[in-house]
């Protein structure tokens, strides 16, 4: 009778230990499941994080490269306005000559040679 007390609580016991086995398992898959998933969401993240620097650099460069614009255009119609003054100078002297007389004329360019 003992014996057979013995078998049965064998029984029960390889029972009660294929139960935590196949527990284990599910909870295992789950785990494994749960750590792929945050895996692949720390992935996506860092994809969207690297998305948002790229974006990041672009606009910056873009400013960088319109200021540059801006500030090329700016110089470039400064000069013209320098080289306009430039020119109705000249043009204002060369009229200054025309309108004078002969020998002051020759000194007048005399002077601009000088």
């Amino acid at each position: 009778r003992l014996l057979a007390l013995l078998r049965e609580e064998k029984s029960q016991f390889a029972s009660q230990m294929s139960e935590v086995h196949s527990t284990h398992e599910v909870e295992r898959r789950q785990w494994e499941a749960t750590l792929e998933d945050y895996k692949l969401r720390t992935k996506e993240m860092q994809i969207e994080e690297a998305k948002t620097q790229t974006r990041l650099r672009e606009t910056s460069e873009a400013k960088l490269r319109a200021t540059l614009q801006s500030e090329a255009l700016k110089e470039r119609q400064k000069l013209l306005e320098d080289h306009a003054v430039e020119i109705r100078g000249l043009e204002e002297t060369i009229e200054d000559i025309k309108t004078a007389p002969e020998s002051s004329a020759r000194e007048d360019t005399d002077d601009i040679i000088k």
